[in-house]
């Protein structure tokens, strides 16, 4: 979005012809969907190389403790809920026999 945002000289209106946002965002989102910016950008190779460098050198996210641990007690309770439901089943033919 940077990129785009310095092609725009007045936050309200577009570059390239006449239309008119209330933000600078707007106006820039209209500049790539529009006229195709977003795909030139797209076919500059560095800049692309650049972006995707920049988005791997984020830290990934870690899951806490209390995340696994919520994740775990949902598992188990599925599991226990399906062999309540084959205990249920089996006992079901059981009588019927």
């Amino acid at each position: 979005m940077d990129e785009l945002r310095q092609l725009i000289t007045d936050p309200s209106k577009c570059p390239e012809c006449s239309y008119t946002g209330d933000k600078l965002e707007a106006v820039s989102r209209h500049l790539a969907l529009f006229h195709c910016k977003l795909d030139e950008f797209l076919q500059n190779d560095e800049l692309v190389a650049a972006k995707r460098a920049k988005a791997m050198a984020k830290p990934k996210k870690v899951k806490t403790f209390d995340q696994h641990f919520k994740f775990q007690q949902k598992f188990q309770k599925l599991i226990l809920l399906k062999k309540l439901s084959i205990y249920i089943k089996f006992n079901c033919r059981l009588s019927l026999n």
